[in-house]
């Protein structure tokens, strides 16, 4: 009897720890993850596209002053390849948010810009919205994120 408890208090201890370490882990992941969206990537080699800032945060906005119903801010390259960049198409994770692409190829030495424009009538709270934008680029798809908190 005594040896049946002791496994089955070795077995408890092991599955608390095994659920312990797996918190852990994943806290450490997403809390790393939102690090490395916030923090401006290194170019690699190549032909690519590559942004000033993958992250953009409108900070917190009131909802109480008519200008702030539409709230616009751009995600900026320039191309630094011999070829020219040409931006496909952008699509985004929310219907509250538009975009705007260039319509015509980015030279070489040339700056390019991807506005997006975020409407406030419908979001409440943080938010966190993202915006793919394809290219022709070797990473021809590029995810750029903008946050902010609504408040009502």
């Amino acid at each position: 009897m005594i040896i049946m408890q002791k496994t089955t208090f070795i077995k408890s201890t092991i599955i608390v720890l095994f659920m312990v370490m797996a918190v852990s882990c994943g806290n450490q992941s997403t809390k790393e993850s939102r690090e490395n969206t916030q923090e401006k990537r290194v170019p690699q080699e190549g032909f690519i596209l590559h942004f000033e800032e993958y992250a953009l945060d409108f900070g917190v906005i009131d909802t109480t002053r008519d200008d702030n119903e539409f709230l616009s801010k751009e995600f900026v390259f320039i191309n630094h390849n011999d070829k020219p960049i040409v931006i496909l198409r952008a699509t985004v994770s929310s219907c509250c948010l538009s975009v705007e692409i260039p319509r015509q190829p980015i030279l070489s030495g040339e700056k390019g810009v991807v506005k997006i424009t975020l409407d406030t009538r419908h979001i409440n709270g943080r938010f966190s919205r993202s915006i793919f934008v394809t290219s022709n680029a070797d990473n021809n798809v590029e995810v750029l994120r903008a946050t902010g908190t609504v408040n009502r």
